[in-house]
């Protein structure tokens, strides 16, 4: 199993794939809107995310994504969040178990995690809104395929090394 630093020399050296996903996702699959053009943009953007939103985030010690944290936006509240996660992440399993190392299935509960203290935030303040628009649902939606192929880079790297 590699380390942290590992990881992130693998998870930078396959930017190419977030990006050829993109594009044949587009290509392919998607209809020619301008909301499939922003879900296709944010894939590469959910893949960098990939990179302080990792799988090892479940583990109780300060992870290499936690390190980089620290380096870029220094949020002390959100590092008592992702240890809370942690710790409940242990009690569901611990590291590399299902809910906290599956491409996708481990990426949406992260992606929730991290999405819930701005939702609250927006609730209690009255500026939550249940409804969405196309675009930010199509952003969002790039966000977490990017994240998920991230976490997928992740769990092959463990796999395999």
């Amino acid at each position: 199993m590699p380390d942290g630093k590992t990881h992130r020399k693998i998870h930078g050296r396959c930017w190419l794939l977030p990006i050829v996903s993109a594009g044949l996702l587009y290509k392919y699959v998607l209809p020619e809107t301008f909301g499939s053009v922003i879900m296709s943009l944010f894939i590469p953007v959910g893949y960098w995310l990939g990179r302080y939103i990792d799988p090892d985030l479940d583990l109780p010690r300060q992870t290499e994504a936690e390190k980089l944290w620290r380096k870029t936006i220094i949020l002390t509240p959100i590092l008592l969040w992702w240890w809370v996660y942690a710790v409940l992440a242990k009690a569901a399993g611990g590291h590399r178990s299902f809910l906290t190392h599956a491409p996708f299935i481990s990426t949406a509960i992260r992606f929730v995690w991290i999405l819930a203290p701005f939702i609250i935030i927006a609730y209690l303040s009255g500026l939550f809104t249940a409804k969405f628009s196309d675009l930010s649902l199509a952003l969002l939606t790039g966000v977490y395929l990017g994240l998920g192929v991230a976490d997928t880079v992740h769990t092959l790297a463990d796999l395999i090394l």
